[in-house]
């Protein structure tokens, strides 16, 4: 993109019943250059969409027909911009989504659309798909203290609309009971909030040791950010000295688990980045119960540039009870 822009662009539908969907990518310098999408004509009332920071995801729907799109950029920093596809459709993706009925294995999804019916795909580690003529789903056999995305489309005759927007939900707190064919899974991606922020670990998590940094309070999940992500945008950052994280309680035999992950380090000389201590805790409040099974150095993260995230190994015969 270049700099010291300011664009605007008004998308009309050619059908006039039809709505524009806008899809696409968008790169732009976080915090400076920013993407705007207003519903209708002209950029008066408040924007639907806005998109700034790397590898930003556009997937907007007007409501009515017509789109407006706005470009601003500041005098300084290039970024790649953005490409976007518009389309013209009559099969729209739900809107309106909602859980309840919430429990540690089931949850109910319901959703606003007028399709004959629709495809449901629920992901954790993996993908299940489920259709429905009904403008719900319950879903059953969930894992406890999980954060699942759900992502419904359209289906109307032969023709078919784009996914919705990702709809986040976590099941209750309990233990959680694994094994081989059914691990537990986590990679921050079904945390709700805006691009470029930090928000809590999750309700089943623990934090019993923190430090407070920059982005507020370490340990944290930090959003739509790539270049620290392995997969996905988010990840778990861990800064500003001793700090611990706890995950959700397993109902296994801690000598039966293992845990694999990846993880990067922000220093520019790893060899001098600390430790990360794998183990268990008796007291969640309370860091000093922490007890550790392996402790990893920097090192191991094998870290070689800005976007350069290392492969940890499953570690042992032991579980990851705390993080330190």
């Amino acid at each position: 993109n270049n700099n010291s822009c300011k664009s605007t662009w008004v998308l009309y539908p050619a059908t006039p019943a039809a709505k524009l969907s806008l899809t696409g990518t968008a790169t732009t310098e976080s915090g400076w250059d920013y993407l705007y999408v207003y519903d209708g004509v002209g950029t008066d009332g408040d924007y639907i969409a806005r998109y700034h920071g790397n590898n930003q995801v556009v997937n907007v729907l007007s409501t009515t027909g017509p789109l407006t799109v706005k470009f601003t950029s500041d005098a300084s920093g290039q970024r790649d911009g953005f490409e976007l596809i518009v389309q013209c459709v009559t099969c729209y993706p739900p809107t309106n989504f909602t859980a309840s009925d919430v429990s540690l294995d089931e949850a109910t999804i319901s959703w606003s659309g007028n399709a004959d019916e629709y495809g449901v795909y629920v992901i954790l580690s993996d993908t299940s798909y489920y259709t429905t003529t009904d403008t719900f789903i319950t879903l059953s056999n969930l894992m406890p203290s999980s954060s699942y995305r759900v992502y419904v489309r359209s289906l109307c005759g032969g023709d078919s609309s784009a996914l919705s927007p990702a709809f986040n939900f976590s099941t209750s707190c309990g233990q959680i009971t694994i094994d081989e064919t059914t691990p537990w899974f986590e990679d921050f991606e079904g945390y709700p909030g805006a691009a470029n922020t930090a928000v809590s670990v999750g309700a089943c998590w623990a934090t019993p040791e923190t430090q407070a940094v920059d982005n507020g309070t370490s340990p944290f999940v930090y959003l739509g950010y790539a270049n620290s992500a392995y997969s996905g945008l988010n990840t778990l950052e861990m800064k500003g000295g001793p700090t611990m994280v706890v995950l959700p309680e397993f109902s296994n035999d801690i000598n039966t688990l293992r845990i694999s992950m990846w993880g990067n380090t922000t220093a520019s000389n790893a060899s001098g980045a600390g430790t990360m201590a794998l183990g268990y805790i008796s007291d969640i409040t309370n860091p000093a119960t922490f007890v550790a099974i392996d402790t990893i150095p920097a090192t191991a993260f094998n870290r070689t540039g800005t976007d350069a995230p290392g492969r940890l190994s499953p570690l042992g015969a032991g579980g990851m009870r705390g993080c330190k």
